[in-house]
């Protein structure tokens, strides 16, 4: 018994892991914007994706299946490295950053046909403001993605509070009576402080 713990606990481990790595934004978009990044790390694939809007420019190259994924600017600075893995025919990606204008706020990365890793870097950015990545297959390739943003990513603030609601729900609430107050989760709250 005292060894199969162990054994179960590191299967148990094994299996949770890859669980865990899951794009914390849920499906990137094959139109701008796509999700809101809520870390700095997506894990993805460019397979379902199908040629989309390139933006009013495109310095990269062709665009074949493209997807979209939205950041919160940190900060002025922020430079987006994106690993390409498993790709069907070796040729790699593409990766860049633009305003919510589809203008250009990034140097540009291609594979050029390479299935090499890439990273791209963007300067004069405004702190609290959205920006949309970029990414496609290079020559239409599907590969799996690890796109890593370094210096500036925002989880952005807390959304506005629902209504409070009272258990048991009625009016008006005698001296002396308990009642259960609540709210619904609220999406980037980490803390509740309830003041009466």
């Amino acid at each position: 018994m005292k060894r199969i713990l162990p054994l179960t606990l590191m299967l148990a481990m094994i299996y949770l892991v890859p669980g865990l790595a899951q794009p914390p934004c849920g499906q990137a978009s094959d139109e701008p914007p796509g999700c809101v990044m809520c870390g700095p790390i997506y894990i993805g694939s460019t397979g379902p994706y199908s040629p989309g809007l390139p933006g009013p420019t495109f310095p990269c190259g062709s665009i074949e299946n493209n997807f979209w994924l939205t950041i919160i600017a940190g900060s002025t600075n922020m430079s987006a490295t994106i690993l390409a893995s498993n790709c069907q025919n070796g040729q790699g990606v593409q990766l860049l950053i633009y305003d919510q204008n589809l203008n250009p706020v990034s140097t540009c990365f291609s594979s050029n046909g390479n299935n090499v890793p890439g990273n791209v870097q963007a300067s004069g950015l405004t702190p609290g403001e959205l920006y949309w990545i970029m990414v496609d297959g290079f020559a239409g390739d599907i590969c799996d993605v690890t796109i890593t943003v370094t210096g500036g990513v925002s989880t952005g603030p807390p959304d506005p509070p629902g209504p409070i609601m009272a258990d048991p729900d009625i009016s008006p609430i005698c001296p002396g009576a308990i009642v259960c107050y609540s709210i619904d989760p609220v999406n980037n709250a980490t803390d509740y402080e309830w003041v009466l």
